[in-house]
């Protein structure tokens, strides 16, 4: 059995753009990941990577600030741990003023779709056209992170189109009522890169292409589907969009 992980980066009422990216990998892969991946982050005294957190130095990583190359040691280590046990990346990215400007608020209330749920299932109709150029038989299971606007939509649309019910849960360790619920692991390499991809296109849009030193540039190595939907592409979608539809098992929204 397969199970894709995603996340995602930028708030569509925040933000001008943005992403939901992940991977697949195998149940048995997920187990030795997520175990690799605890251990990288004990050695640096870590409890939970949040990149955003690490990049903009807070939560744990406060008294980071100045150790750029201790952090840039932990990006590399947990990237080794990704391209290791990571089968395939995805990663849809919208373009929020575009997205206004294509979609009508009428189109959005009949569709009940919102930049999130837009993203998150283009990323489902990737994984299921990897599965099938890869021949791959076996269950997919799909996990998004806890809290995102959409969440409600997005398993509504899952469950019209038959598709398997999705599972929302948490990146960090949280108790809940009383019940202690660990950790999802792969959901905070979803979260690494997901905010790479908007950090990316922020400083891109800022002030050109970023150093090499950035660890997008790691992610390149492992094969993807990605796709970033902005200007005419979106335009496109206003005469197009009938939305949700599926046409031999999948779903075609572009």
């Amino acid at each position: 059995m397969f199970t894709a992980y995603f996340d995602a980066s930028g708030q569509e009422h925040e933000h001008p753009y943005m992403v939901v990216a992940g991977f697949v990998s195998s149940v048995k892969v997920w187990s030795e990941f997520s175990d690799e991946w605890r251990a990288v982050l004990g050695n640096y005294h870590l409890k939970t990577f949040h990149a955003a957190d690490c990049q903009n130095f807070r939560g744990e990583f406060i008294e980071w600030k100045g150790k750029e190359d201790k952090r840039l040691r932990l990006w590399c280590d947990l990237l080794g741990v990704i391209k290791k046990h990571t089968f395939h990346k995805f990663s849809v990215g919208i373009e929020i003023n575009d997205w206004k400007e294509s979609f009508s608020q009428e189109r959005k209330r009949k569709s009940k779709i919102n930049a999130y749920v837009l993203c998150a299932l283009a990323c489902a109709e990737r994984v299921k056209l990897w599965a099938r150029r890869q021949n791959v038989k076996t269950p997919i299971a799909y996990i998004y992170e806890s809290g995102d606007p959409g969440s409600g939509q997005l398993r509504a649309y899952f469950d019209e189109q038959e598709f398997p019910a999705p599972s929302f849960k948490h990146k960090e360790d949280r108790t809940v009522e009383g019940i202690y619920c660990p950790a999802t692991v792969p959901l905070q390499a979803a979260d690494f890169l997901a905010y790479e991809i908007f950090l990316i296109k922020k400083i891109f849009r800022k002030n050109g292409l970023p150093s090499l030193g950035r660890p997008m540039r790691e992610f390149v190595d492992i094969p993807e589907a990605t796709k970033i939907y902005s200007g005419d592409r979106l335009k496109e979608l206003e005469k197009t969009f009938d939305f949700p539809r599926k046409v031999n098992g999948i779903w075609r929204p572009f």
